[in-house]
């Protein structure tokens, strides 16, 4: 399982302690880069996403929020999750 957020690299601690917490255990937690600004979401996710096919691995599944969570391919199924608190582009 591989997480990525667009939470910054600061939170990273609390990040895996909250996934800990509520049971999840993953191969790679991706955070933005420190400095890091991207207009949109998909700039960020898809091409990490890509970065882990290029590892050899197969998306079978990608769920988040936004419709910018699912963008840019390399998964197999995508779900968006409702979240009516906000919208990033």
């Amino acid at each position: 399982m591989f997480f990525i957020s667009a939470r910054p690299p600061n939170l990273r601690q609390a990040t895996e302690r909250n996934l800990r917490e509520q049971g999840y255990e993953w191969t790679d937690l991706i955070l933005l880069p420190v400095g890091a600004h991207f207009a949109s979401a998909v700039d960020f996710k898809a091409p990490e996403r890509r970065k882990i096919t290029e590892q050899g691995y197969t998306i079978v599944l990608s769920l988040g929020d936004q419709e910018s969570d699912l963008k840019g391919g390399d998964a197999e199924r995508t779900f968006k999750l409702p979240n009516p608190v906000y919208y990033l582009p």
